[in-house]
């Protein structure tokens, strides 16, 4: 059977009560309390706040990096994920913003039934489905050991050798003012501009006006990113 990573608030209604929903915001620059105050005045019932700079790696230096296996564990268990039951990821966005990022961390430590809304809480809204406001009760689980798939996971120093052999495509998912180093990065420290070598395919060119992801067909930034590569 064919994996989709996406569910519609119709599924996602049949199968709410089998479900660990995930609300999971973020900002540039990072905002927790405006990311709480969003989730404590609305969100999928039952839904629990999941905070990316909370659930992320301690030692690295750099902001929101992937989390280490104990921390992941923690969080995992704090939010009621065992790796049994299915993981559904929203934002509430207009673009997707933060919740295929949450997404792809627990697909690196072996969650296989993860997915993101199609839409966010806007789809789920416009769908009619209720909202709940305030505080859930937490539903935690006894901690488990979960693995980093590292394999699927490249540092600095080892993409740097792979631009020098020219091996890799690489995609920058930011706007393009930010990749072409006109716009300041929201982040304090960090440079302007873009690696060598990459493309630019903003992530807000990949949904459709009603905030669900564009399909391979109406994705004309992906058309033009394949085309590129093949010359």
């Amino acid at each position: 059977m064919t994996y989709d990573p996406l569910v519609s608030p119709n599924w996602l209604a049949e199968n709410l009560a089998q479900a660990v929903v995930l609300d999971a915001p973020y900002f540039l620059p990072p905002d927790p309390e405006r990311s709480r105050a969003e989730y404590l005045e609305a969100h999928i019932p039952g839904a629990q706040l999941f905070e990316i700079d909370e659930i992320a790696s301690t030692t690295n230096g750099l902001p929101h990096m992937l989390p280490d296996p104990d921390t992941f564990a923690g969080g995992m268990a704090r939010l009621g994920i065992d790796g049994s039951t299915p993981v559904v990821v929203y934002d509430r966005s207009a673009n997707h913003f933060s919740a295929p990022r949450v997404w792809m961390t627990l697909r690196l430590y072996g969650i296989s039934q993860v997915y993101v809304l199609n839409g966010g809480l806007q789809a789920w809204t416009e769908a009619g489905h209720a909202v709940a406001n305030g505080e859930e009760e937490p539903r935690p689980v006894a901690p488990r050991k979960w693995t980093l798939d590292a394999a699927s996971v490249i540092d600095g120093q080892s993409l740097r050798d792979e631009i020098e052999q020219q091996g890799p495509v690489i995609l920058d998912a930011r706007s393009q003012d930010r990749f072409d180093g006109r716009a300041p990065e929201p982040r304090a420290g960090l440079q302007s501009g873009h690696m060598r070598g990459a493309t630019c395919v903003p992530f807000t060119s990949l949904t459709q006006p009603d905030g669900s992801f564009a399909t391979p067909r109406s994705c004309t930034t992906c058309s033009a990113t394949r085309q590129k590569r093949h010359q």
